[in-house]
This record gives structure tokens, sequence and C-alpha cells, in this order.
């Protein structure tokens, strides 16, 4: 099994990328995303992480588990946590 970020928040993900946008958006605060390369999950957000703008990491493993805790799904990778940021 692939766990495939754009395929979860395009049928899951709804409500937490609103919630990002949101965070984002809002200047006054200092949490949610940098916004820089686009809203999190958003094509413009995809293309540059497709154009490499935007670092990502490629992991392999067992997935034990994934958690909706927070606002970014975090998935438990052979009792390692790891975050799926931009």
């Amino acid at each position: 099994m692939i766990f495939d970020l754009k395929i979860w928040l395009e049928k899951n993900g709804e409500d937490e990328m609103r919630s990002t946008h949101a965070l984002t958006l809002d200047s006054t605060t200092n949490s949610g995303l940098s916004g820089v390369y686009g809203l999190y999950g958003t094509s413009e957000w995809w293309d540059n992480i497709e154009k490499g703008n935007i670092e990502t990491y490629m992991v392999s493993g067992v997935i034990v588990d994934l958690s909706k805790g927070n606002v970014f799904p975090t998935i438990f990778l052979n009792q390692k946590s790891i975050y799926i940021l931009d």
C-alpha cells in the first residue's frame, strides 16, 4: 500500500485544507504554512512540488497507523512519526 497525500486530500482533505488555508492567510498568527508556493493542497502548491520548489521527502516502510489529530495527517511508520508539510 502506498500513501499518496494528493489522493488522500482529494478524498478526505476538504476540512483540513480549509483550516490550513485560513491559518495561512491569517496575518495575526504565526500558525499555518508560509503560502509562498501556494496554499496547501492547491494546484499551485502541487505544481511547485513537481518543480522542486518545495522540499519533499520520499520514505519507505510499513505504515502502522494514520492519525488526524491535528490539521495535518500524521503517518506512523515503523515506530517513527513523520509529518507531511511544505
